[in-house]
């Protein structure tokens, strides 16, 4: 017998609208069992006073987030749903309202707005976020919270230099977490998208018009901005957000190779993507960049992996 989240899996791939993933189906069985303890407390209230999380990470384009999904729209109880991003930048703003007790009064702020937190595509990369996240979680796990979030890399393989905070940190963490590695496997993202063109548009090709599928194009929302607007400048998430408020399908012109040299203007780009991806925002690109080279250094190799399998699946939107 199927779980919940089990349930609509099979019947997607019944539909034809999934393929079966033996490494995704023994994740399903881990999210219909937390699923068990969250909606029905007391049944599991005598084994386990709080239920641990779940920190799913595995390779680009492996269903990680479409489960989380699932297990998301499922759930019955108060609940959030943030790219890791946003929610970072949430912490950091609503911070600075608190003059005393700052990660207990914010922490209970989240709390009462959602007992379970899902975050999309967790990371961190400085000593700052390291502590905040320790900090603000500390006191979210305290107060009952659940959190469940996809990653590419497992917390301890994060390349951070120093290594000591970063085994204080994963050793409190993952007493409130289960961590389940997805197998290698297909990028469903790219699966049979791989010749898509439509987000790369040469600058001789038609007009942009011509590569929309699904209405004219004054009707999309259209907004246009150079690559040095959108990431050259000091920009970040919240500039991001209000632009996406705006529209429904971005431009994005004069693409240029970027280097291990361009690291902010890559981070902004990949930080971009990010958003357009999880806002379904429709993109097109006027470059004569092939979509492959756009990055050609080595330190952001890994990551930049994401940034390219999401650029392929919003050519398929």
């Amino acid at each position: 017998m199927f779980g919940p989240i089990s349930s609509v899996y099979y019947e997607r791939i019944n539909r034809g609208e999934l393929q079966e993933d033996f490494s995704q189906a023994l994740l399903l069985k881990k999210l219909d069992l937390l699923w068990e303890k969250i909606n029905k407390p007391f049944l599991y209230a005598c084994f386990n006073k709080h239920p641990k999380g779940l920190y799913i990470v595995g390779d680009v384009g492996r269903g990680k987030t479409y489960l989380m999904d699932l297990f998301y729209e499922k759930v019955n109880i108060p609940k959030i749903r943030l790219h890791y991003h946003i929610f970072n930048s949430k912490i950091h703003k609503s911070l600075s309202a608190y003059k005393s007790h700052a990660w207990e009064n914010l922490a209970k702020e989240f709390y009462e707005q959602a007992h379970l937190l899902c975050l999309d595509e967790f990371q961190f990369t400085d000593v700052s976020d390291l502590m905040i996240l320790q900090r603000f979680f500390k006191s979210f796990f305290a107060l009952g919270g659940v959190l469940v979030t996809t990653a590419n890399l497992h917390p301890n393989d994060f390349p951070f230099a120093d290594k000591y905070i970063l085994k204080q940190f994963t050793t409190f963490f993952l007493n409130y977490m289960d961590v389940y590695e997805l197998d290698k496997g297909p990028d469903y993202r790219i699966k049979g998208k791989e010749g898509c063109q439509r987000v790369f548009i040469k600058e001789q090709d038609l007009p942009l018009a011509h590569y929309s599928k699904r209405s004219p194009i004054n009707k999309l929302k259209e907004c246009s901005y150079s690559f040095h607007s959108l990431c050259e400048q000091p920009v970040g998430i919240a500039n991001y957000n209000d632009l996406l408020n705006e529209c429904r399908s971005m431009v994005i012109t004069d693409i240029k190779q970027l280097n291990d040299n361009d690291e902010n203007s890559l981070i902004r780009f990949m930080q971009l993507i990010d958003l357009l991806y999880e806002n379904k925002v429709n993109l097109f690109m006027r470059s004569n960049i092939s979509v492959k080279d756009i990055y050609a250094g080595n330190k952001y190799k890994g990551p930049f992996k994401r940034t390219l399998s999401r650029l392929l699946e919003i050519t398929s939107r």
